[in-house]
């Protein structure tokens, strides 16, 4: 299976000497995920496409630091791009960042919500439970770091799972757009260590519970799988 990584930021440079850069994050995902997948990465944040979309299965778009409702050309060029991949029925995940913008591309609604800051891991219910999640419990539970959400889904969307704080958090937008607000290419340590960087911007609680969180279980494999899962059934 190939899949193009659409690739919205980059992890800050003072943590990629241990953690590297957000395509290695997704391949050490897959990879524990037991999942065989060929990653071909394309900057967009700096105008990067792949020129051939018949050669992959699925396209997956990171997350970033930027919000999908900042006036930045390289956003309104990747907007239209996933317009593009809409209209051509390709089979596209929008993780964090991703995962707003198609909300808003298809015609939902992104904002900053009052919740405020989610940091840490968060536990989602699930509403509906298509055979491609897999042998999932009630709830699962990702790491997380956003303070945009989706508030209202564009025509066509299916909520698959969320909770009080974040009630999109898995949306199916159609067919072959699926949505993940949280990341699960993250992991336990790296997300700690961005909560500690990212300290400012978080209440003292926050920051405290988000840092304590992360030393429960995280199901990121549970996620990955049913990625795979369907992107497989689109192709097959």
């Amino acid at each position: 299976m190939r899949v193009a990584l659409l690739l919205c930021d980059d992890i800050r440079a003072e943590l990629q000497n241990e953690f590297g850069n957000y395509p290695e994050s997704f391949a050490n995902l897959f990879e524990a995920a037991g999942c065989e997948l060929e990653i071909h990465t394309f900057r967009v944040l700096d105008g990067k496409y792949p020129s051939k979309l018949d050669l992959y299965d699925a396209f997956i778009t990171s997350g970033s630091k930027f919000g999908v409702n900042d006036e930045l050309d390289w956003i309104r060029e990747l907007e239209k791009f996933v317009f593009r991949l809409h209209q051509e029925q390709r089979v596209l995940i929008g993780i964090c960042f991703g995962h707003q913008l198609i909300a808003k591309v298809l015609g939902g609604l992104v904002e900053q919500a009052n919740q405020g800051w989610g940091v840490g891991v968060h536990s989602s219910k699930f509403y509906s439970k298509p055979a491609w999640i897999g042998d999932a419990k009630d709830s699962f539970d990702l790491l997380v770091s956003h303070q945009d959400q989706v508030t209202h889904l564009p025509n066509g969307a299916s909520t698959l799972a969320g909770s009080d704080f974040c009630p999109n958090s898995l949306v199916q937008f159609s067919p072959r757009f699926l949505g993940v607000q949280g990341h699960p290419e993250f992991t336990a340590d790296y997300s700690r260590a961005l909560i500690k960087l990212r300290s400012e911007s978080y209440s003292q609680d926050v920051m405290e519970q988000g840092l304590k969180s992360t030393y429960q279980h995280i199901d990121s494999l549970l996620l990955a799988r049913a990625i795979i899962n369907f992107i497989a059934m689109q192709t097959t």
